[in-house]
């Protein structure tokens, strides 16, 4: 290319070059490096930017006058540009980065960031203002101070220490970016020890711990997962527990930051161990209250059953008046000692949620009729009036519930009542409360007229050992459990009790108690209750073993089997028992077995007998005067069929050895036996007894039906048809009880009476009634 073209290129491009640095958004100065360091040249936008022109800054010298008014400024600035454009000048000819502090020709100090390119003598410099962006950042890490601040404030004024800890993306090691001053506290650490390694964290962990803690938090490392645990540290030789928690976050630079809280846990760690020795101290003290009652009641009735059970037998002779009434005041006060034993073993079952409240069919009237038995010659002693007013109506009907809790309810009520009334009366009322056809509320008063009680002894009275202030100074004997045991019975039984009573004028014991109504009962079942009679042939034909380390105890025993017509033989001890039984595995129907004996003991021996297949339905009944639940389910756990408590009555025996050693029933046409025998647990006797009462009560039940209907008489009818079907039901006769209820539903319904069923219900009277009279 020729000069001329040449030349024409250059000029244009120093044209177009000036008009392109001039427009520049960019401050733009440029100065020769020699010793006048004089400025050739600045663009619009330095002048703009600064307010200088190229005749106010004509050398560097000048700018620096103007732009660092403070000598001391000017003189470090210079410093530092001089040293960097003599690197620039050794290097690669350019200053990268030189931020300094540059005041406008307003007197306004800007943040300046200098960058220059070194051309031989001449440097091209560019000024960025980043005073916004200074500002910006002072700004940003002024609210991160504050918000650090009260962050730490935060945590300063809390119970538990709190840490940040970053886990870095490349799997570096983690590190602490944050803990407070309670964290430090309750590790131990150090903060510039903790920051630096991180690993100083479980330096502070038990020795016993150590392996399991650093275990627990490499898998929530590796799972990425919240993290809990509970462990031991020693800080200042003091070993104290903390809990820790913590949870991840994930970064979107992959790194995670576990944000954590540390807890002293040491208090409450202390309250769960002193819970678990209250606990165990609370089991042992248990274990020796149920060891202390189980010797007691043992201890106290082994004595006591040959003295009740003697004067039992006492009084079944004939004695002189004089002499019935010593022997029953000895029977009176045995009882009384019994009763006191099995209050506290009541209270201690009812405490131990042990005792049961069993379901079965009951007279209410016979309840009531026992309690006048009970209580009427103790009331008569003292000269008081005592009224029973039996239950009517719907109360007569026969009941679904627990009689022996009902009775002891209502006799603790009596008993005090009576106790506590010198004079006047004690009064037993039942009305109904409410009633269905599945259920009926019943509502028993026991009134007195004696001392009565004060608002504040009414307010504790059914609580365990209560007993009222009495006003006449007396003392009346007793543990203050009977009340309380009754409430809890009451309770149990799902109802209520309460009193009403006015010092000095006599008191009202009210209980609330639901029962199951049992449709279509009759009034046999009174009748047929064992414990009203005694027969004096029940064990005839039975042979018995008595096994008893106690002398009285085996000669009560014989009495009382042959009392019931049976036989007996004794021998002291386990031992004695299986060599009889080997020598005579046949010869007896049923064994009484003393629980407690030495050389080998009730238990051990049920446990021999049962592994001899002789011997696996021989029924064993349990002797025993361990009276707790615990020895009641050992020894039926030891293969015993019952458990007889001492002391002994015999009509208990009779009742027990009733259901064990039974006769064969006696066969009846048109009575299925087995669910007789079912009915009245394989007793002969109530058997025979109840076949006798049918027989008596419809042998003209025909003639008089028939009488009824031709009358037109339907209400007497539907009566003796429902008594014949009850009765029938009780006795086993299944298919009259059947027929009877046809009949009755039938003429309840105004229907026609089937001939043939007619004929059903005459033949089946006529089958059974006669069979019974050849019987």
């Amino acid at each position: 290319m020729d000069c001329s073209r040449r030349t024409g290129l250059s000029n244009w491009l120093k044209d177009d070059l000036a008009t392109l640095i001039e427009g520049l958004p960019i401050a733009l100065a440029v100065t020769k490096l020699d010793k006048q360091r004089d400025v050739i040249y600045v663009n619009q936008q330095f002048t703009d930017s600064f307010g200088y022109t190229l005749e106010d800054i004509s050398t560097v010298y000048q700018w620096a006058e103007l732009a660092y008014p403070d000598p001391d400024y000017r003189s470090k600035a210079f410093a530092r540009w001089d040293a960097a454009i003599a690197a620039a000048q050794q290097g690669a000819g350019k200053i990268e980065s030189l931020e300094l502090s540059v005041t406008g020709k307003t007197g306004t100090a800007r943040e300046v960031v200098l960058r220059a390119m070194v051309f031989d003598v001449y440097a091209l410099v560019t000024f960025t203002d980043v005073s916004i962006l200074r500002e910006t950042q002072a700004a940003l890490r002024s609210a991160e101070q504050q918000l650090q601040q009260t962050a730490y404030e935060l945590t300063e004024n809390i119970p538990v220490g709190t840490y940040t800890m970053v886990q870095p993306p490349d799997g570096g090691m983690a590190y602490f970016a944050f803990m407070s001053t309670r964290f430090l506290e309750l590790t131990g650490l150090k903060r510039e020890e903790a920051a630096a390694d991180p690993m100083k964290g479980f330096a502070c962990v038990h020795p016993d711990d150590f392996d399991e803690w650093v275990a627990l938090n490499a898998a929530a490392f590796e799972k990425q997962a919240p993290f809990y645990g509970e462990t031991r540290v020693v800080v200042d030789g003091k070993v104290n527990w903390i809990s820790a928690e913590s949870v991840p976050r994930k970064l979107p630079d992959g790194s995670t930051v576990w944000e954590g809280v540390l807890a002293d846990i040491t208090t409450r760690k202390a309250a769960e161990q002193q819970l678990v020795e209250n606990k165990q101290r609370a089991e042992r003290l248990e274990r020796a209250k149920s060891a202390f009652l189980a010797n007691m009641s043992h201890e106290i009735r082994t004595p006591m059953n040959a003295v009740l059970g003697l004067t039992d037998l006492l009084m079944r002779d004939s004695l002189e008046e004089r002499q019935r009434d010593m022997v029953s005041r000895i029977q009176d006060a045995g009882e009384l000692l019994l009763s006191i034993i099995d209050d506290v073993l009541d209270l201690s079952r009812i405490e131990a949620g042990k005792l049961v409240i069993r379901q079965r069919l009951f007279d209410l009237n016979e309840v009531l009729e026992r309690l006048r038995n009970l209580y009427q010659h103790v009331a008569d002693s003292k000269g008081l009036a005592f009224e029973l007013f039996p239950a009517s109506g719907p109360v007569g009907q026969v009941l679904m519930g627990d009689p022996l809790r009902l009775e002891q309810v209502l006799g603790n009520l009596v008993g005090n009542a009576i106790k506590f009334t010198r004079q006047g009366r004690v009064q037993v009322s039942v009305d109904t409360v409410a009633q269905s056809k599945e259920q009926v509320r019943f509502r028993f008063n026991v009134s007195d007229t004696g001392i009565g009680l004060s608002e504040s002894d009414q307010s504790g009275l059914f609580e365990p050992f209560t007993q009222a202030d009495w006003a006449d100074n007396e003392s009346y004997p007793g543990t203050g459990l009977g009340l309380s045991i009754s409430a809890r019975l009451v309770r149990l039984m799902g109802g209520d009790i309460g009193v009403k009573s006015t010092l000095g004028k006599g008191s009202v014991f009210w209980v609330e108690l639901p029962f199951g109504v049992a449709e279509g009962q009759s009034g046999v079942l009174r009748a047929a209750d064992p414990r009203s009679m005694v027969d004096q042939q029940l064990l005839k034909g039975c042979r018995l073993l008595v096994v008893d380390d106690g002398e009285l105890n085996r000669y009560l025993v014989q009495e009382f089997i042959e009392a019931l017509g049976g036989e007996c033989d004794a021998v002291n001890d386990g031992e004695q028992a299986l060599a009889m039984l080997n020598d005579h595995p046949t010869l007896y129907s049923g064994v009484l077995m003393d629980v407690q004996m030495p050389i080998l003991d009730g238990l051990e021996t049920t446990r021999r007998l049962r592994k001899d297949p002789r011997f696996k339905a021989l029924p064993i009944v349990a002797f025993t005067a361990g009276a707790m639940e615990e020895q009641r389910e050992a020894a039926l756990a030891a293969g015993m069929n019952d458990v007889l408590l001492k002391p002994l009555s015999l009509e208990q025996m009779a009742a027990c050895f009733g259901r064990w050693c039974k006769q064969a029933m006696p066969e009846v046409p048109g009575i299925d036996i087995q669910h007789a025998a079912h009915t009245m647990d394989g007793n002969v006797a109530l058997f025979e007894r109840l076949l006798g009462i049918f027989r008596e009560e419809f042998s003209t039940v025909l003639v008089d039906l028939k009488a009824d209907l031709a009358k037109g008489d339907v209400a007497s009818a539907q009566r003796r048809l429902h008594n014949i079907r009850g009765s029938a039901t009780q006795i086993g006769a299944l298919q009259l009880a059947s027929v009877a209820g046809q009949v009755e539903n039938a003429i309840e319904k105004e229907d026609f009476i089937d001939k043939q069923l007619m004929d059903i219900f005459e033949k089946s009277i006529k089958l059974i009634v006669p069979a019974i009279k050849a019987g």
